[in-house]
């Protein structure tokens, strides 16, 4: 038994917020509203994979996870992604290990169908991280094109060249001499195809 009783407990408590953020959320909300949002944070989050669409569909994607007694859903609103039951294992399945698919949630799979990239255009992703949207964006723009990506942690930044191999995105860096000549020593980019440019904070690499 519990030493006390959850509903003898103030709100925030209850919830698991600060009580400073739940008077004001109350204040801008009201209670009603602030009671929803907070239960609906204190879901744990789904676990969502990206389908790599040029290569297989979710239902044969699907199909596998199955074989492998994975269950799995149609993301809501993503029509590349996934939503897993549970939390399973991934990491040595045929799926992950053939790049079929990649984690990534729903939201961020979304960010990259409304950048509506075309292929051939230049797109610039100003906090890239470990790469997942630029990587959906090479997807997206049928491997053609240049993208940008832009961190401040070479930490994060260098966690994505590991995963365009993994993904097989078609791409090849080189160093790129007519961009130094503009002033950009250090600067990779791939020579056709998908270009990725790598650039930490203010210094490209």
């Amino acid at each position: 038994e519990t030493p006390f009783a959850i509903d003898q407990l103030p709100p925030w408590q209850r919830e698991s917020l600060p009580r400073w953020l739940w008077e004001s959320w109350c204040a801008r909300f009201g209670v009603e509203e602030t009671e929803a949002l907070a239960q609906a944070l204190n879901v744990p989050a789904s676990v969502d994979v990206r389908v790599d669409v040029r290569r297989t569909t979710r239902d044969q994607v699907m199909t596998q996870l199955a074989a492998l007694g994975i269950e799995a859903q149609f993301t809501p609103f993503s029509p590349d992604g996934l939503r897993l039951h549970g939390r399973p294992s991934l990491s040595t399945s045929a799926p992950y290990r053939q790049g079929l698919l990649e984690f990534q949630d729903e939201g961020s799979q979304l960010i990259g169908h409304l950048v509506a990239a075309q292929p051939g255009m230049t797109v610039v992703d100003f906090c890239a991280g470990a790469g997942g949207k630029s990587l959906h964006l090479a997807v997206l723009m049928a491997d053609r094109g240049r993208i940008w990506a832009v961190d401040a942690d070479a930490a994060r930044l260098g966690n994505f060249r590991a995963r365009q191999f993994h993904l097989l995105v078609d791409h090849r860096l080189e160093d790129a001499p007519e961009l130094r000549q503009q002033g950009h020593p250090g600067l990779f980019a791939a020579r056709h195809r998908v270009q990725f440019v790598f650039q930490l904070g203010g210094e490209i690499v």
